[in-house]
């Protein structure tokens, strides 16, 4: 079984996954870029988007970079310091 296989119901970008963030994606040069507008649905605390999504948007959008580079690959290995809380809304 091919381990990249595409089933368009991806979490992060798919139209067609009702629980999923429905990101869609960009390029400007060498930049590839997302815009957000977070649901309460997805947040931790009151208020505040859950730091596993912040990852998740993250994450997505650098796969997203490689993708349209016809490069295929998966995270093997994050870590990310927040800086501040991201409000929901």
């Amino acid at each position: 079984m091919d381990i990249c296989t595409d089933d368009s119901f991806c979490f992060a970008c798919s139209p067609k996954n009702e629980c999923g963030l429905h990101l869609t994606f960009d390029d400007e040069g060498d930049v590839t870029r997302t815009r957000f507008v977070p649901h309460e649905r997805y947040q931790g605390w009151t208020g505040i988007l859950h730091g596993g999504v912040v990852a998740t948007v993250l994450d997505e959008t650098m796969a997203q970079w490689l993708w349209r580079r016809n490069i295929t690959a998966m995270t093997a290995e994050m870590e990310i310091r927040f800086s501040k809380a991201v409000p929901v809304g």
